[in-house]
């Protein structure tokens, strides 16, 4: 497959979900690793197994230690414990550290999904301090759309638009701008609680905090839909066809298709039996209504 450095990460991600399992870790390995850092992540959970299983240890190293922390996190938590625990080993302290740290959390809690790259700030920073600090700290972080204050023991104590930055003297102190007015989600919060935080205040990301207010991390919008939606279609799966799959249709042996379709399977087979006679039962007197319509037209 020839390299189009024009598409966008998640069609490269298709095309390359097309090629056959060889042909995939292949391809995907002739991308430079910051492309592929992208790519990795619009991948379905079964093209992201196959292809950990295809890398050499130094390959899954490097990948690893470069994923964002929530992308990495949401990989180790659908993997058996062994692999969990093989990867984890992979990891350098303080990117395992982070690890540790997210899995410990509840499995439904929003705090599953945060990451700690952002951007924090002292009270007595100025504005010309802030954006040194972005220069330098900013590339890695989840986003750029809000500045986080913190004391000097991290409780977070307000969060600052780059906006009013932007707009802001270059000596004004962060301390004159801040109101203590802010949007937080603690880092217990389930996420259904937590979607309902975001829609309420209309963020594109909300900080986590715990219950003495420390800021941990923060969280997108786009991390919490992606997770409500993946979870809405395995309940449709549920209720449609008694058992989600772990893979596409087009990717599921017939065998397994037929197993956990086959609840759902046998009670159409009874509908249809049952509306076929309804229909062979009527079927008299709708051909004598249909003779006395006919006569009125």
């Amino acid at each position: 497959m020839e390299q189009n450095s024009a598409l966008h990460p998640a069609d490269i991600a298709e095309e390359i979900s097309r090629l056959s399992k060889g042909e995939q870790h292949q391809e995907f390995m002739d991308y430079p690793l910051e492309d592929r850092l992208e790519i990795f992540s619009f991948f379905e959970m079964d093209v992201q197994y196959t292809l950990i299983k295809s890398m050499t240890e130094h390959e899954l190293s490097e990948l690893l230690n470069n994923l964002k922390p929530d992308t990495r996190n949401e990989l180790l938590s659908e993997l058996p414990d062994d692999l969990i625990k093989y990867l984890i080993n992979l990891l350098n302290e303080r990117e395992k550290q982070m690890a540790l740290e997210l899995i410990g959390y509840k499995e439904d809690s929003i705090a599953r999904l945060m990451t700690p790259m952002y951007v924090q700030v002292r009270p007595y920073y100025t504005v010309d301090d802030v954006f040194r600090h972005i220069k330098v700290f900013g590339r890695k972080a989840e986003t750029l759309n809000f500045i986080y204050v913190v004391d000097e023991k991290n409780v977070l104590i307000d969060d600052l638009k780059i906006g009013q930055l932007l707009l802001s003297d270059s000596s004004t102190k962060i301390s004159d701008l801040i109101d203590y007015n802010f949007a937080a989600i603690k880092a217990s919060t389930p996420m259904e609680e937590a979607f309902e935080t975001f829609q309420k205040y209309d963020r594109s990301a909300l900080p986590i905090v715990t219950e003495a207010g420390v800021l941990v991390g923060i969280v997108t919008f786009d991390d919490v839909l992606d997770r409500i939606e993946d979870r809405d279609t395995e309940d449709i799966q549920r209720f449609g066809g008694m058992e989600e799959l772990d893979l596409a249709y087009t990717k599921t042996p017939l065998l397994q298709l037929i197993q956990k379709r086959a609840g759902w399977l046998i009670i159409l087979f009874f509908s249809e039996m049952l509306t076929a006679s309804a229909m062979g039962f009527f079927e008299g007197n709708w051909k004598k209504r249909l003779c006395l319509l006919c006569l009125f037209l």
